[in-house]
């Protein structure tokens, strides 16, 4: 009988054994499943964060599409300025024609530098002062030079050249209507770009 009580014991401490690993399990997995939550959750919060921006540059940009022929563009962008107030941000797809068309620009008679990565950092931050200070009417950018630009009187963005990624449109969108201002925008789409995206 002894030896009956000495195997029941042991099963008894075995059963314990059992059901420690078992909740040591349950608590893994618990833990596992809070960082899970916890992970969705900040997915979440950066989702909302997103769409908030969004809806942010839905409703406080007026924004009008136009189809247009390439060579059609810079006579429509001279009609544009000359129709529109305040300072004017004009986004093209190179570092060339950010120089060429602030060149075009000022020689038609309107103020205007240009922005973009072949700029030395003092040359670059005597443009932005100055666009700040409103020393010049418009400013011809980069998608990549314009990144962190925050200026609040930019009442106008004009895409002279469709940008390649979603958010880079939504980024250039966002440099106009700062700070619950309204703001104003026009994208230029031409045969070629439509052709671009149906590739």
């Amino acid at each position: 009988s002894n030896a009956t009580n000495i195997n029941l014991v042991a099963g008894s401490i075995g059963s314990v054994n059992t059901v420690a690993t078992d909740i040591a399990k349950v608590i893994a997995v618990a833990n596992d499943l809070a960082e899970a939550v916890s992970e969705v959750e900040t997915v979440a919060d950066d989702l909302n964060e997103a769409t908030s921006e969004i809806d942010t540059v839905a409703t406080n940009i007026d924004h009008e599409v136009l189809e247009i022929k390439q060579e059609a563009k810079y006579s429509k962008l001279i009609e544009e300025i000359n129709s529109r107030y305040g300072s004017i941000l004009i986004f093209v797809k190179t570092k060339h024609a950010t120089d060429k068309m602030a060149k075009n620009l000022t020689k038609d008679g309107f103020k205007s530098q240009s922005l973009n990565g072949n700029l030395r950092q003092n040359k670059r931050d005597k443009v932005m002062k100055d666009f700040r200070n409103q020393k010049f009417r418009i400013l011809v950018a980069t998608d990549i030079a314009a990144r962190g630009l925050d200026v609040p009187h930019i009442e106008n963005v004009i895409n002279f050249d469709l940008p390649q990624l979603a958010e880079d449109f939504i980024h250039r969108m966002g440099r106009t209507g700062r700070a619950g201002a309204v703001g104003s925008a026009i994208s230029f789409i031409s045969p070629r770009d439509l052709s671009k995206r149906n590739e």
